[in-house]
């Protein structure tokens, strides 16, 4: 399972702190959020990727916006604003 973890307004329109899906990539996690919370859609997630000015950080280590980036088991995706204020 791929922790899905929103911040900022991303947080504030889906209205929880995180969610998991199963995902092998970075693209799946995606699609599986916005199946799970279509209402963030276009303001943070668009098909293929994110918005402009939101950013995917993987575990802590690397900000990524590459879909086809692999993603470990149990593995925590931060989805946050590139905007200063969020």
């Amino acid at each position: 399972m791929i922790r899905i973890e929103l911040y900022e307004g991303a947080r504030q329109l889906a209205g929880v702190a995180s969610v998991e899906v199963e995902a092998a990539t970075l693209g799946d996690a995606l699609d599986a959020l916005r199946r799970l919370h279509p209402e963030l859609e276009p303001r943070v997630l668009l098909p293929g990727g994110l918005a402009p000015h939101w950013r995917a950080n993987v575990g802590g280590r690397a900000f990524v916006d590459d879909p086809a980036t692999p993603l470990d088991s149990d593995e925590t995706v931060l989805i946050i604003s590139a905007l200063a204020g969020g």
